[in-house]
């Protein structure tokens, strides 16, 4: 059974070293679920849980049931089996737009492997684009790429799910892939899979070249990034969801400091509310930008001190109305205006 069941898992282009581990972590399964049922072995990861053992076991022995359920073809529920712990969901560590754009468009440090770290480019553009897992993503198959999405096979969830491909890497992937002659999309020169040794040390360099030392940044910080700037775009949580290959609930749990921080943001916009918030010079200012950009033909400039907040506005060249220095009052600023 368990060569069958080795077998099975090369066939899926499994590597022999994460193939005997599987075995390993099986052999336990078998021997402490007996017999093997969906009520058993959640008893086993519970025992597993109150034992001390870290959420990388734990996952690992999921990720083996789930494997042997589909071989064995057991119970549909053991297939797409779940298990999570009951604590706080610690801050994700997320890098901002702007850094994830410095972070893509480092150049490589030495010429003489331009190829490889333009691979390791495209494979951080891709995360960082789509929010999908990096294991994921190491397991794509050249089949599985089309002209507009791609297609993993090789989830956390078990559930295979299809992600699109980002515009802006979409030639970059279309001549890759065109040049590639391997099976799998992105393997290492010696003919082995991405893992974490492949891609930690290239993630790690650049963070270093670019100075960000924050605690908390992993390569999971690009999925983060993704999941949180979406989040704050309004982007709906089931969406994402469907994107990232969580539940709703998850989304919800891991980034409930936007939501909240975004409820907070929308009561303001009750008229019984905002009749008590002072908008300060920076909202001040974008207001006037908002209002002033629906006109055609005008010119303007609007400029924010420390001091005063500048509005000068010109049709056909000719200034026709200015602001004079902010003076504040209850409800806010008043410009004192001249012709």
């Amino acid at each position: 059974m368990f060569e069958d069941f080795a077998r099975w898992l090369l066939l899926r282009g499994s590597v022999s070293v994460t193939n005997q581990s599987h075995i390993k972590i099986l052999r336990v399964i078998l021997r402490e679920c007996n017999p093997l049922t969906y009520d058993t072995f959640e008893r086993l990861m519970t025992s597993l849980l109150e034992r001390g053992r870290s959420n990388t076991t734990i996952n690992h022995y999921v990720g083996t049931m789930r494997l042997y359920a589909r071989f064995a073809d057991l119970d549909e529920r053991l297939k797409t089996f779940s298990f999570m712990r009951v604590k706080p969901c610690p801050i994700k560590g997320t890098l901002s737009d702007a850094e994830i754009e410095d972070f893509l468009a480092l150049p490589p440090p030495n010429t003489k492997y331009a190829c490889l770290y333009a691979k390791d480019t495209l494979f951080f553009s891709i995360l960082a684009m789509t929010g999908c897992r990096p294991a994921e993503l190491a397991n794509v198959r050249k089949e599985d790429v089309t002209d507009s999405v791609i297609k993993l096979n090789h989830t956390k969830t078990g559930r295979p799910r299809i992600i699109p491909i980002p515009p802006p890497v979409k030639d970059f992937l279309k001549c890759y892939i065109s040049k590639c002659v391997t099976d799998y999309l992105f393997m290492t020169t010696k003919g082995k899979m991405y893992s974490y040794a492949t891609w930690q040390h290239s993630f790690n360099d650049r963070l270093k070249r670019l100075g960000i030392n924050r605690p908390n940044i992993t390569l999971y910080s690009l999925r983060h990034s993704c999941a949180t700037s979406l989040l704050k775009q309004d982007v709906s949580p089931f969406k994402i969801a469907k994107l990232l290959g969580n539940s709703v609930e998850i989304i919800e749990k891991n980034y409930s400091h936007l939501v909240i921080s975004d409820l907070e943001v929308a009561i303001t916009r009750l008229p019984i509310v905002s009749r008590h918030i002072t908008p300060s010079p920076q909202e001040l200012r974008e207001q006037i930008e908002s209002i002033l950009k629906s006109y055609n033909g005008v010119s303007y400039t609007v400029k924010l001190t420390k001091q005063e907040l500048q509005v000068k506005v010109r049709l056909n060249g000719a200034y026709i109305y200015c602001a004079g220095p902010r003076e504040p009052t209850k409800k806010g600023y008043t410009l004192n205006c001249g012709n």
